[in-house]
């Protein structure tokens, strides 16, 4: 991934040095004697990366650092010099320099290092961009901060600009199909269809016809069609729930795989196809490969590159910022001005299982945008079910720890204050703060009993 460095060295005959072994990598290169001109370079010219001399004739790289993360807070710099010791070492990485580097610097190890910095730096600018683009898909796509998902982005940018087969397993709701859309977005064939379809929700009877299309007469009132993988000739086509695609059809499909042809029902002659395929299962094929349900040959074609998906349970820290992002998509879908989620509501979101992962909390968010009456997402907008087993997770982690009494703070304490105020604005009234609650006056009295 070239970038734009900048070298801070006062040595003309290093910089020089340094700038034709970058120029060999493709890399734009920037020169600066002094920090003074350093700083006019920052200012002037959008910068990847900065080499920094320790020794400087107007001040010390030291000095120097601040001003360059206060230009760029998350700008990789890599300290260079003639007079390293254990103690500037530390300094300099207690400043958030990237790496220290002793004079003369051994080529091979700093293009390394350059290397790797650069690509953490594109994607994590990458990740802030897709956070912030605003999107008009029913299904606003949110990385998130966790590292299984920059890993999974960092895997989607490498296997992209390739043909390679993909497989993308996980749960269902995990956004397998939004992973394959972004792998054709980011490929050469983004101006090319992105054809997907789901294997599990067509007849296996119609399934071939649906893939290789037909000609008339191949069947009763079959007409001269395209079939799905002559549709994304040049582009990707996605196959989600592979594991749904009965043995026979699985030769069929590896036989795309092998020859790049397909040959409509009812036809006597192939016709190339260029076509990427990108596979999507919720089960273990592997599992299946041993049960003799999924063919291994067809598998290891698909499997040449494999993306996990990790399920929300294991991205918790990422709750905020999907369920934020729907909170957008629903304001502007439905012309609310909801602001975000109470802390107690998102300690609620936080303790659920999500069974239905991304999915499962999209319809939460929905639902909670349609009855917020204020700018928050309050507990009593949140669906029982939610509610329910956080709160009930909640207490069995407390009376697992052999605590008699509940965290500050947690929801068994949220709950108990939220009845509390429901029944005092209600006058004692339980139907009424029952009502208030979003919950049925049984549910109410069971609650109470459990909390009192």
């Amino acid at each position: 991934m070239p970038g734009s460095i900048l070298i801070v060295e006062d040595e003309p005959a290093t910089r020089f040095f340094l700038s034709q072994a970058l120029l060999d990598e493709g890399h734009d290169v920037h020169e600066a004697g002094t920090a003074g001109e350093a700083l006019d370079r920052l200012n002037q010219l959008p910068v990847d990366l900065v080499i920094l001399d320790l020794r400087l004739p107007d001040r010390s790289g030291m000095e120097l650092l601040p001003e360059i993360m206060a230009h760029d807070p998350d700008l990789p710099v890599i300290f260079l010099t003639a007079h390293g010791s254990v103690q500037e070492a530390v300094q300099a990485m207690k400043l958030r320099a990237c790496d220290f580097i002793s004079k003369p610097p051994d080529l091979p190890t700093l293009k390394r290092t350059i290397a790797h910095l650069l690509r953490n730096t594109q994607l994590q600018r990458e990740v802030e961009r897709l956070r912030s683009s605003p999107s008009d898909s029913a299904h606003p796509f949110v990385t998130g901060k966790t590292r299984p998902m920059i890993r999974i982005l960092d895997m989607v940018e490498r296997v992209a600009p390739t043909s390679t087969s993909v497989l993308i397993c996980g749960e269902n709701g995990t956004g397998k199909e939004r992973i394959a859309n972004l792998i054709h977005a980011r490929s050469p064939r983004a101006g090319k269809p992105f054809v997907p379809i789901n294997c599990a929700a067509i007849p296996e009877n119609l399934l071939e016809s649906e893939l290789f299309g037909s000609v008339r007469g191949a069947f009763t009132n079959a007409t001269a069609r395209k079939g799905l993988i002559e549709q994304a000739h040049g582009g990707t086509l996605f196959l989600d729930e592979i594991s749904a695609m009965k043995p026979d059809m699985q030769v069929k499909l590896l036989r795309v795989l092998e020859d790049r042809t397909v040959r409509r029902l009812g036809a006597t002659s192939d016709i190339n196809v260029d076509v990427r395929i990108i596979a999507a299962s919720n089960r273990d094929l592997k599992a299946m490969i041993e049960q003799r349900t999924f063919r291994e040959d067809l598998y290891y074609r698909l499997a040449v590159f494999t993306i996990v998906l990790p399920p929300l349970r294991e991205r918790v820290e990422d709750i905020p910022d999907i369920a934020a992002a729907y909170i957008d998509y629903f304001n502007r879908q439905t012309g609310r001005f909801v602001q975000g989620l109470t802390p107690e509501a998102l300690a609620c979101l936080e303790a659920h299982s999500w069974p239905g992962n991304i999915r499962e909390l999209r319809n939460v968010i929905e639902r909670a945008v349609i009855l917020a009456e204020g700018d928050e997402i309050g507990l009593e907008h949140l669906p029982p079910e939610v509610t329910r087993l956080s709160l009930a997770a909640t207490r069995r982690d407390r009376s697992s720890s052999g605590k008699s009494e509940p965290l500050a703070g947690s929801l068994w304490d949220v709950e108990r204050r939220l009845i509390a105020e429901a029944m005092e604005r209600c006058g004692g009234d339980r139907a009424a703060a029952a009502r208030a609650l979003g919950i049925t006056e049984d549910e109410l009295c069971r609650r109470m009993t459990t909390q009192y």
